[in-house]
């Protein structure tokens, strides 16, 4: 998120696709512990909710300077559709070697896809599918108390 805060244009638009897999609790940050799984699983369940309250807080803040047209979609299911990282800028697509927050810790690659146009309609199609962050968000928080179940 803290790469969209460079762009100085707020005109652009914004369109970020991510997975259930960043938000869901890391199994490192309770590897280890010798709890019971009540426990385990009341951490997990405040590891996901930390980190929807932090991306709704980035989110919120492209908001306040004044980008409102940055939007996020939710990846869900048990098998999800995409692993790698793309930056899409103009149709043109860049593949990732590396998650953003890793660049300059890691020796990696950006590269420019030759052909854009079948990665471009495949990510659109699971854009279309998706739910927005804020809908998965909803649904999530509602699980975690246990009135819900979602993928």
């Amino acid at each position: 998120m803290q790469f969209l805060h460079a762009v100085p244009r707020i005109e652009i638009v914004f369109t970020i696709l991510t997975s259930r897999l960043g938000f869901e609790s890391d199994e490192s940050e309770i590897a280890g512990t010798k709890v019971p799984d009540d426990a385990t699983q009341s951490k997990k369940r405040e590891s996901e909710a930390r980190r929807l309250d932090e991306f709704a807080a980035a989110m919120a803040t492209l908001n306040k300077r004044g980008i409102k047209s940055a939007s996020a979609f939710v990846l869900v299911g048990k098998t999800l559709p995409l692993h790698d990282r793309f930056l899409v800028i103009d149709d043109v697509v860049w593949f990732l070697g590396n998650s953003l927050n890793a660049l300059g810790e890691r020796a990696s690659l950006i590269l420019q896809v030759p052909d854009s146009e079948p990665i471009v309609e495949r990510l659109r199609r699971m854009e279309e599918a998706a739910p927005t962050f804020e809908d998965y968000a909803k649904r999530r928080r509602k699980t975690s108390s246990g009135r819900a179940k979602v993928d």
